[in-house]
């Protein structure tokens, strides 16, 4: 008896080598650019009048970065923005959502230099809702305003949200498009 079950766990390890290997992804620009190209809809919605908004990269950082700025151009005034990520499709394949990380600051600009200050004092409104860990769906709203600084002092501000993913699934397929 002792012999079948040896023969029996034996034949299930070499069975397990035929099955997929999962593998890890951490999303960056060219993960970015799939997932658009492939029907994820992302949006940028500038919620008040004269906010400035942007998704880009800032001096080197990650392309995955949204903006909020409040200076001369909207009368150093609030900026509201909403961004919205992964919009309307899942991860195929059995992809899932592994980690997320949304990291936050606010600065002012002080000669030419951004320095840091107090969230509540510059951006006293950071909101994300975060993709649901485990699951298919990226989905991502982050909503932000930019308290400005007004006229008198006119001292430029800006948030910034950089966004990290990272994703898990089976090695070998896509988690944009659907095995056929």
């Amino acid at each position: 008896m002792s012999l079948l079950r040896i023969l029996a766990f034996l034949a299930l390890l070499s069975c397990g080598s035929a099955f997929a290997q999962t593998t890890v992804l951490g999303l960056g620009a060219h993960e970015f650019s799939v997932a658009r190209q492939t029907g994820s809809g992302f949006q940028l919605f500038e919620k008040g009048f004269g906010s400035r908004c942007g998704v880009d990269a800032l001096g080197g950082e990650a392309p995955q970065t949204f903006s909020i700025v409040s200076s001369f151009e909207n009368g150093f005034g609030d900026s509201v923005c909403e961004h919205r990520l992964f919009q309307g499709k899942v991860l195929q394949n059995g992809w899932r959502m592994r980690a997320f990380q949304a990291f936050k600051r606010c600065e002012q600009l002080e000669g030419a230099v951004w320095v840091p200050i107090a969230e509540f004092d510059g951006c006293p409104e950071i909101s994300v809702m975060p993709p649901t860990l485990g699951q298919s769906s990226l989905s991502t709203i982050v909503s932000v305003r930019v308290k400005g600084s007004g006229a008198l002092i006119r001292k430029a501000r800006r948030a910034v949200i950089t966004y990290r993913y990272e994703i898990e699934g089976p090695q070998d397929t896509s988690p944009w498009v659907a095995a056929q």
